[in-house]
């Protein structure tokens, strides 16, 4: 049977509106990105990223960037800096050219210590500031959160989107399975004094994603995925890509994430948004013959007041599923078959956000 998944953030009706950032097909100039790559470098990260997906998801980014050797005069240089954090934040390789120096620099990220996720965006973000970068920031953040100071770590992507800097997160972690596998066949469940994904698993993951982090990364336009295996990691690193590093590459895709929905892949999770009464449309492309397929649904968000109507459709077969998630009924499954061939279409959003003293962007998760 195979899992599907998908995060999606609804916006509240008096919430401040998602602009539109540009027009599918438009082609824009590079006028020179200035990017910092920010990764967890704490103890926990041997448990959490056994397989170094951080620094995989860093490499696969920083090879994406324009160095000044490969710049030209539409595509001009970016500028990258590399930070690690664990209590304290440490400047691996101050803002300068994305060469084999900076590679040699990311890969060498240890896991020792214990985690300060906003010192860690804070000298990331400084960085990127001292260029005076406009809509050309961006700050891609690798952590798997386990973390006591997460009201700072919010105050400081808010305060990369007050300047203008676009922040994307790829939340390492591991399922339930892997991480007693890990752990010699124990339990596997990670426990962390704070208020950070402590105690048991949520959604078989062991440290799941945090509903005020992810809102704030999404507010700024970045890219949120949970990253638990190669696949995962890699198609997070398109998927910040596709939707832009920065405020200017989203103006010049067309992809931005106030489009929410698209591709589906099995067993990875991706967020986007999903505004007053409009809709998400997700699609999935069976890969091999009768692939059972399950789509998980949970709301997170109970202070606030949303109906979810979440619908599955094989149009080659007609079949459908429907389910309604609101804060009375807080999970639900979509069922379904299909084979390759075969496309099948999830609206999985209609959000209805008209009760007054609804609070913004209240959040579920396929």
């Amino acid at each position: 049977m195979k899992f599907l998944g998908v995060s999606i953030l609804a916006t509240a009706a008096f919430a401040a509106p998602l602009q539109a950032r540009g027009t599918a097909g438009q082609v824009c100039d590079n006028p020179g990105r200035v990017v910092s790559l920010v990764l967890d470098s704490s103890s926990s990260t041997e448990d959490t990223d056994p397989n170094r997906l951080r620094i995989q998801g860093g490499l696969e980014l920083l090879d994406y960037l324009t160095s000044a050797s490969e710049a030209t005069e539409k595509n001009k240089a970016d500028t990258v800096s590399i930070v690690s954090f664990d209590q304290a934040a440490k400047l691996e390789y101050p803002q300068g050219d994305p060469n084999d120096v900076a590679r040699a620099k990311l890969s060498a990220i240890d896991s020792v210590g214990m985690t300060k996720i906003y010192r860690g965006i804070r000298l990331g973000l400084d960085q990127i500031l001292k260029s005076n970068p406009g809509n050309r920031g961006g700050l891609i953040l690798f952590t798997d959160g386990q973390d006591t100071s997460l009201e700072e770590a919010v105050e400081q992507i808010n305060r990369a989107t007050a300047a203008g800097v676009r922040v994307s997160i790829g939340h390492t972690s591991v399922d339930e399975k892997q991480a007693a596998a890990n752990q010699g066949g124990l339990s596997g469940i990670i426990s962390e004094v704070g208020r950070w994904f402590s105690g048991p698993p949520k959604n078989g993951l062991v440290t799941p994603l945090d509903e005020r982090i992810s809102q704030a990364a999404l507010a700024s336009g970045g890219t949120v995925s949970v990253l638990t295996s190669q696949e995962a990691q890699k198609e997070f690193v398109q998927q910040v890509i596709k939707n832009g590093i920065t405020n200017n590459d989203g103006k010049c895709s067309g992809n931005d994430i106030g489009e929410s929905g698209g591709p589906l892949i099995n067993n990875v999770h991706s967020l986007g948004l999903c505004s007053k009464n409009a809709e998400a449309v997700f699609t999935y492309s069976p890969k091999s013959q009768s692939e059972e397929l399950t789509f998980e649904v949970n709301l997170h968000s109970k202070e606030s007041t949303v109906n979810i109507d979440a619908t599955f459709i094989n149009k080659a077969t007609g079949q459908t599923s429907t389910i309604a998630i609101n804060k009375n009924n807080l999970f639900g499954e979509l069922k379904g078959a299909a084979t390759a061939g075969q496309e099948c279409e999830k609206p999985v959003c209609m959000c209805k956000c008209d009760t007054p003293g609804a609070k913004p962007m209240p959040k579920f998760e396929l």
